[in-house]
């Protein structure tokens, strides 16, 4: 499965969240940067919310500290495991992970978050 094949607008509009993307711009980590950082495209109503604090937005993004580019593109394949990082209500994440299960289908299990302080994974299932 390939980064394109995820429709994050899709996701952004039916859990009703603020933000989605799969990859950090050039340059870019998890731990210096968020989506205030990235373009306006990627925001639900193309409108970057700055003047809100980060823990009123309501996102997920895949995380890319430990590939070798940094960045990803729609044609990359999405790794064995996905780490995507997240700040979402009860409800919201309970919508994102039937909606994430629902794009990739059987090639992935989607993994609830044990806690806020722990990203939903994304576990390319082994074949047989």
């Amino acid at each position: 499965m390939k980064y394109k094949d995820l429709d994050l607008r899709h996701l952004r509009e039916v859990c009703d969240i603020d933000f989605a993307h799969y990859t950090y711009k050039r340059g870019q980590c998890s731990c210096c940067y968020g989506p205030k950082d990235l373009p306006s495209m990627y925001w639900r109503h193309r409108k970057v919310l700055v003047d809100v604090d980060y823990n009123d937005i309501s996102y997920i993004l895949f995380k890319n500290a430990d590939n070798g580019g940094g960045i990803r593109r729609a044609n990359d394949e999405l790794d064995r495991i996905e780490f995507i990082e997240w700040n979402l209500t009860n409800e919201q994440l309970d919508k994102v992970i039937a909606e994430l299960k629902r794009q990739v289908g059987d090639e992935y299990d989607v993994i609830y978050p044990e806690s806020k302080h722990v990203c939903i994974k994304l576990v390319r299932k082994e074949e047989k």
